[in-house]
């Protein structure tokens, strides 16, 4: 059950981060890192692939991310892990169409499952098989420059410069990558997003968490401590307790203890009519076993009067009649219930009353008398 209220928590805390992200996040926090294409020699991808068909029906469902897996043919599958050893998973790279997905990317990767996965909404995958043009024109290049020969490619979704063709990249576009930052000896996973400045120009920033988000994740773990916590007591009573099997109340006698008088005999009738409503048969007796066996066995004697005292008394009721001593019996839902649905409020004498009055003055209006309603 705690699990379930952490499931509806990340729910709403989910859609809390998408609009959140998209009316407070006004500009991205990051530290501008690169600018300059640095390609020495002519270099380009081209997808094998129906790739501009399904980006443009991503961009068309307004997706705030795409996530695009690289497939490079005619070349090693681990040649990128070669070159890029300060970027994590090269062949895995996100388009953001918008501040609300590079906000999303702020987030840690466990919160799109903790979130039920309200948090991929939006979110698009996408496998795109490319070529180098020339062949193999991407081999013995460095760091930089293949970085710049994947970014400049996606900005022109794939197309050979040669033809004309413009990509659908805008201005709120970026293109992102986990890049590996070396601080002071460990290893720190940043994304990097780039954008299309000019033609020759692109600018690239490492994105930070803001204030905003910082506090959103500070009042994700106060949240988890009190659901943890009191979790317990959202849970409805219905739940967890069996209304209708029978519980044991144990009611303590206040001193001194209860005294009753009780007689065991045959002929009831010989005590007069006075005393009818005293007697209870034994057969009456079936749920009070204990007292039952004592009265009906030795050494009682038949007529004689014994006196028994009474310390505590073991009812045995209905187990949703029974509360506990957090429970509080009268709540707000219970009045509303009670007053409106089952029509309890008629009962309220102050309601009465209320209503004795509005009568009388709206006969009175129409000049008649309410000799019954004396309130007036």
């Amino acid at each position: 059950m705690v699990y379930c209220l952490k499931m509806i928590y990340f729910l709403v805390a989910s859609l809390v981060v998408r609009s959140w992200a998209q009316s407070v996040v006004q500009q991205d926090s990051g530290t501008n890192v690169a600018s300059t294409s640095v390609v020495k020699s002519p270099c380009w991808l081209v997808a094998q692939t129906d790739f501009s068909e399904q980006l443009s029906q991503y961009l068309g469902e307004r997706a705030k991310l795409i996530e695009m897996r690289l497939h490079l043919d005619g070349h090693p599958t681990d040649m990128l892990h070669d070159v890029l050893k300060d970027v994590y998973n090269p062949y895995q790279w996100i388009r953001s169409t918008s501040r609300q997905g590079r906000s999303l990317l702020m987030l840690g990767d466990d919160y799109r499952y903790k979130s039920l996965s309200t948090l991929s909404i939006g979110v698009a995958s996408l496998d795109v098989n490319v070529t180098d043009q020339p062949i193999r024109c991407i081999r013995g290049r460095s760091q930089e420059e293949t970085l710049t020969i994947i970014r400049e490619s996606f900005f022109r979704d794939f197309h050979d410069p040669t033809d004309g063709k413009k990509g659908t990249f805008g201005l709120e576009d970026h293109m992102c990558n986990i890049q590996i930052i070396n601080n002071l000896g460990d290893a720190e996973f940043r994304y990097r997003c780039c954008q299309t400045i000019t033609a020759a120009n692109v600018s690239c920033h490492d994105l930070l968490q803001d204030q905003w988000v910082t506090f959103l994740l500070a009042l994700i773990i106060i949240i988890k401590i009190l659901v943890v916590l009191y979790s317990p007591l959202f849970v409805p009573d219905s739940l967890y307790r069996l209304k209708y099997v029978a519980g044991q109340y144990i009611y303590h006698v206040p001193d001194p203890p209860l005294t009753l008088k009780v007689v065991v005999t045959t002929d009831p009738d010989q005590f007069g009519e006075m005393n009818q409503h005293k007697t209870v048969r034994l057969s009456r007796l079936k749920n009070m076993e204990y007292f039952k066996t004592m009265v009906s066995n030795p050494p009682w004697i038949p007529d004689k009067i014994y006196q028994v005292h009474i310390q505590d008394v073991k009812l045995s009721v209905k187990a949703r009649r029974l509360l506990d001593s957090a429970t509080v019996p009268v709540s707000c839902m219970t009045i509303l219930y009670n007053n409106l649905l089952r029509c309890r409020i008629r009962r309220l004498e102050v309601w009465r009353k209320i209503g004795q009055v509005l009568i009388c003055k709206l006969l009175s209006l129409a000049s008649l008398s309410c000799p019954g309603l004396s309130s007036c």
